[in-house]
């Protein structure tokens, strides 16, 4: 039942960023580097399946926090409740039987801790998240390839 409050919770905060009332724009609604495709002329975001309209701190929320520093005009506030809401979906999603991602049980059950500790009363997503190794991304949202040693890695496509 805790769980069950906790994303009620988190899917209100979708709500809320809808209600911000924020410029919006045409988003790929899932732009990691797995969603991209090396081509002759430069990368391409593939997988529009998840095409939307809204902030586009929510396209930045996606990528790793050092990129949402890059973009110092970004609401900080919105960019942390679009990191959560990101969070709560890529959850959701490994509960699904059709689930195909590697991993994607023991990926759930990390990131949905990492939503319990971002729920906490001034604590948030980024107290939440895990140290990362180097080569080794955690960053929930990132589509995951394998290095020559095994190693899980996001990676764009290439072509």
């Amino acid at each position: 039942m805790a769980d069950r409050h906790l994303c009620a919770r988190h899917w209100g905060v979708a709500r809320d960023i809808g209600q911000r009332g924020a410029s919006e724009q045409l988003l790929h609604g899932e732009p990691h580097p797995g969603n991209l495709m090396r081509t002759k002329d430069g990368l391409l975001f593939v997988d529009l399946e998840t095409c939307c309209r809204g902030p586009v701190e929510f396209d930045v929320a996606h990528a790793p926090e050092e990129v949402g520093e890059q973009y110092p005009e970004l609401d900080q506030d919105l960019l942390r409740d679009c990191r959560i809401l990101v969070l709560a979906m890529i959850t959701a999603w490994r509960w699904d039987r059709r689930d195909q991602l590697p991993d994607g049980r023991s990926l759930g059950i990390e990131w949905l801790n990492q939503l319990r500790v971002a729920s906490r009363p001034s604590r948030g997503l980024a107290a939440a998240r895990p140290a990362r190794a180097a080569g080794h991304s955690r960053d929930p949202g990132q589509s995951r390839g394998r290095d020559p040693d095994g190693e899980q890695r996001a990676r764009p496509l290439e072509l």
